[in-house]
Formats: C-alpha cells, structure tokens, sequence
C-alpha cells in the first residue's frame, strides 16, 4: 500500500503547500514502506498518531511554553534526561514527537543519525519520518494495528502518549485515513 498525496492532503494541516504535501508523500511513504507499514489498517493508525502528533504535519517541534508537563521533562531518568537543560534541548520532534536524550541516543543509533548530538535532524522530514517508523516498529504497533480498527486506537495511543490524551481527535483521524484507504 503506498502513501499517496491525496491521502497526505486530507489529514494534513488546512492550506499545507502542495510541496510539502508531496515532500511528506514522498519521505513517509518510502520510510512507511520500509518500516512493513504498508496494510491500509496499519497505515491509517500510524496516520492518525503521527497526524494528531504533528497536529496534521504543522508541527514538527513540540511548542514550549514551557508548561507544568514540559517543566517535569527535566531530570526525568525514564527519558534519560540527566544533564540541566535536556528537557528543553530532548523535547518532543518529528511527527510522533520523539521526546528525551535516553530516546534520542536510542532511535539515532538504529536509524543511524546522530539525534542525541543533533536533535534538530528528527524535525526534519525525512530523518523525523525515519524517527517515527522506528518508534513505532520498536513498540511492535504493526502487530497491535493488525489487531483491528477504531476499537485499537486507545491502546496504540497509550503507547504512542503515554495516555489517552486527545483520544477523540486520534479516533477521528483513524476514520478519515480509514475511509480514505477503503477499510
């Protein structure tokens, strides 16, 4: 199953330029495709973590404020945050906003980039489509989306978030790709 354009436009941020509809087409497509995401279920789950992530491919840095939650990113051991300013330097980046040094070090070694020494690379499109491949074969998802539909976006959202944050956003996105793939 191959990651179309038109499939990119309709989850995509409202007014996203063609160039960049086709950029993700393009780079996603081939990281999905190689990452054995290539079943119109598997897709559209992945789709609708990493769309709602993203906010629709709109954000590929994590907006600071920093607020309560990104406040407790600093010393957090769990994300391998243990130097001063590693919560703001590790925050969230690529379309499943990989977060913390610890992740960094971890998927830039398997996808072979140097993330911990670089975190700017997971916001670009192509390393940050290979980021979220990887995040979401390391946590085995193929096989939880293959497990069915709508009724699976909670549990592949706890792991994609930690939680169910913004589930009905997610379960929203999970029906347009969905639709759009024919399921």
């Amino acid at each position: 199953m191959k990651l179309t354009s038109l499939l990119i436009a309709k989850l995509a941020y409202p007014g996203m330029p063609a160039v960049l509809v086709e950029t993700w087409a393009t780079k996603l497509g081939a990281a999905c495709e190689d990452a054995g995401i290539d079943t119109p279920q598997r897709l559209s789950h992945f789709l609708a973590q990493v769309t709602h992530e993203s906010e629709g491919f709109r954000w590929m840095v994590e907006l600071w404020g920093p607020t309560p939650a990104q406040i407790r990113y600093e010393g957090r051991l769990d994300l391998g945050n243990t130097q001063p300013g590693d919560g703001f330097r590790y925050r969230g980046r690529g379309p499943m906003m990989l977060t913390g040094r610890g992740n960094y070090r971890t998927v830039g070694q398997r996808i072979g980039y140097p993330l911990e020494q670089q975190p700017e690379l997971a916001s670009q499109i192509g390393v940050g489509s290979l980021v979220a491949c990887d995040y979401w074969n390391a946590h085995r998802l193929n096989t939880m989306a293959d497990l069915g539909g709508l009724t699976m976006v909670p549990a592949i959202t706890r792991i994609v978030n930690g939680g169910l944050n913004n589930l009905d956003d997610r379960q929203q996105r999970y029906r347009l790709a969905a639709k759009a793939l024919g399921i």
